[in-house]
């Protein structure tokens, strides 16, 4: 009996593992895109303040 339950709980132990592993490998994937993303994003908002800072960005008409 104590065989059987052992050898249970080890297949049912392995498949969690399996499942968490999975998860976690898409999690990691998702956060190196998302570390992607604010790295781009933070290279266009010093475009942005830098272009404001030069005066390209006017808030009245063009001459």
């Amino acid at each position: 009996m104590k065989v059987h339950l052992k050898d249970f709980l080890l297949i049912h132990l392995n498949s969690i593992k399996e499942k968490l592993t999975r998860r976690d490998d898409a999690l990691e994937t998702m956060v190196l895109a998302l570390t992607e993303e604010i790295v781009e994003l933070k290279g266009e908002l010093t475009i942005y303040k830098v272009s404001l800072s030069n005066g390209k960005f006017n808030s009245g008409p063009n001459q």
